[in-house]
C-alpha cells in the first residue's frame, strides 16, 4: 500500500515505487543492516495490523526511519505518533546521535508530521534517467 501511495503522489518516478517489491526491500535491509540493528514495530487492533514503523542503526551510528505507514482508516488517531515516539526512544537508548527520514517528492504532506518530532529538510537529492530525453 505504501508503494502505491508513493507511486500516486510521485510526479516523476512512479514506476520506481511500483517496481520496488517487498522481496527487494528485504534484501536491501539485510545488506544495509548486517549488524542486526533493524527494528520493526507493528500497531495492531483486534489482532489485525493497522500500521508499522521500520527503523535501523547504520554502521556510523546514524539512525534511520526507513518506513512508517498507517492504514488510511486509522490515521489521525495518534497511532503514528506512538510509533514514532517508541522508535525515537529506542534509537536514543542505543546512543544514536542523528536520525534520518527520507520523504519521497510528492509526499510533502507528511512533512508537518515529521516536523513535530524535530525533523527538518536538510538536502534535496535529484535524479536523472540517462535513457530519457529532457527539454
Amino acid at each position: 500500500l505504501l508503494n502505491e501511495h508513493h507511486a500516486n503522489v510521485s510526479r516523476f518516478f512512479s514506476e520506481d515505487f511500483l517496481s520496488f517489491s517487498f522481496e527487494r526491500r528485504i534484501a536491501k535491509f539485510k545488506k544495509e543492516y548486517q549488524q542486526g540493528k533493524l527494528r520493526v514495530d507493528i500497531a495492531v487492533e483486534q489482532q489485525f495490523p493497522i500500521g508499522y514503523i521500520i527503523s535501523g542503526i547504520r554502521e556510523n551510528n546514524i539512525g534511520e526511519i526507513e518506513s512508517i505507514f498507517i492504514l488510511e482508516t486509522h490515521r489521525n488517531m495518534s497511532i503514528g505518533e506512538k510509533l514514532m515516539n517508541h522508535c525515537i526512544r529506542w534509537l536514543r537508548s542505543a546512543g544514536v546521535d542523528n536520525i534520518l527520514v527520507k520523504v519521497a517528492v510528492g509526499n510533502e504532506a507528511v512533512l508537518p508530521f515529521y516536523e513535530q518530532f524535530g525533523f527538518f529538510p536538510r538536502v534535496y537529492t535529484l535524479k536523472r534517467r540517462m535513457h530519457q530525453e529532457y527539454g
